[in-house]
């Protein structure tokens, strides 16, 4: 190459927001692009800072990319499918806050689930209970007793009066925090959007799964009772 270009690295947390920057060159300036030899491979280190009030918990990302003289305009950038891609992301750890969550749920539920996993209970805002066709945020809330080895999907039922279902399956956080992730004995609070799609009664089940086998993990009531097809019955609310 016959031109020094430049280099961004930024840090991406929660809903992939910018939580962490570098705009350099390589080396710091001292291995410029103009000196690079075919083949070669070169080993460079960056210490980017994060912000302090990025939110929690969260995977990262990397977003990398050159530019020569905009940034909004990176150097064109293949993927191994050959396929054009923006940037370059790659996931470069997690983020969490140093002291365990707290809240308590308007809502308890304490069902159990294979794994050592519980559903403390859950917050579904009284004031939207009766708005059809408008999204309604729902939190969960989670802790397990040991660490996980697989990244479940939570499933969320809406069940009308005459039976039909309407599913609402999503990893926890959309992603930011899979379960691979949870710490025993820390405090998880994941939130969905939920819409119920015309007026009626809906019961709302959730539970979760694994992705590879779509088999709900086992689920249990407080009093140690299987819930029925391993789904926790939440609440049944009124849509008008």
């Amino acid at each position: 190459m016959d031109k020094d270009y430049n280099l961004f690295l930024h840090v991406l947390g929660q809903s992939r927001a910018l939580v962490g920057s570098v705009d350099t060159w390589p080396g710091g300036g001292l291995r410029p692009t103009s000196f690079w030899k075919t083949g070669d491979i070169y080993r460079d280190t960056y210490v980017i800072q994060l912000d302090s009030n990025a939110a929690t918990p969260s995977k990262l990302w990397l977003d990398l990319a050159m530019w020569d003289r905009d940034p909004g305009q990176p150097l064109p950038i293949t993927g191994l499918d050959s396929a054009p891609i923006p940037s370059v992301i790659v996931p470069v750890g997690r983020i969490d806050s140093p002291e365990p969550l707290t809240a308590t749920p308007a809502n308890p539920v304490g069902s159990t689930l294979e794994g050592g996993i519980t559903l403390i209970g859950f917050d579904l805002p009284q004031s939207l209970r009766e708005a059809s066709n408008l999204p309604i945020t729902m939190s969960l809330y989670w802790q397990t007793s040991e660490p996980l080895a697989a990244d479940y999907t939570v499933f969320i039922h809406l069940t009308d009066a005459n039976g039909g279902q309407l599913a609402a399956d999503g990893p926890p956080l959309n992603g930011d925090w899979p379960t691979s992730a949870w710490q025993a004995n820390r405090l998880v609070v994941d939130s969905h959007t939920l819409v119920f799609p015309a007026p009626g009664d809906y019961t709302i089940r959730v539970g979760l799964y694994d992705p590879a086998t779509v088999i709900p993990l086992a689920a249990f009531r407080a009093d140690g009772s299987e819930w029925p097809d391993w789904a926790i019955e939440l609440t049944t609310v009124s849509v008008k």
